[in-house]
């Protein structure tokens, strides 16, 4: 799922392989995560929480019109990159609407 997703605010995917294990290599965000960010500054002013919302907001309008649910929102999956734009990342637990439908949880 996340290999054909291409847009500002969704961590880029590159490859992947595997061993035992499976590796992705995603694109690098240097300032680590909003989660990261809160911790080390305390609070945000209101327009830097305007500023970071926006951008997290444009990311999931994406993936929504994708079919693409998250679930899995927090701080700490909202990574950063030296230019303060917000990638929303760890798709891990992320499914197609049509899925989530009939799954449980």
């Amino acid at each position: 799922m996340h290999r054909q997703l291409k847009h500002r605010h969704v961590v880029r995917f590159h490859r992947h392989f595997a061993d035992e294990k499976t590796y992705l290599v995603l694109e690098y965000c240097s300032r680590k995560s909003l989660a990261h960010i809160l911790k080390a500054r305390k609070r945000l002013a209101e327009p830097e929480v305007r500023f970071y919302l926006k951008q997290v907001l444009v990311g999931f309008q994406s993936l929504h019109r994708q079919g693409i649910i998250h679930r899995d929102l927090k701080l700490s999956n909202f990574f950063v990159t030296k230019n303060m734009q917000v990638k929303i990342g760890d798709l891990g637990l992320a499914m197609w609407a049509e899925q989530a439908g009939r799954k449980r949880g």
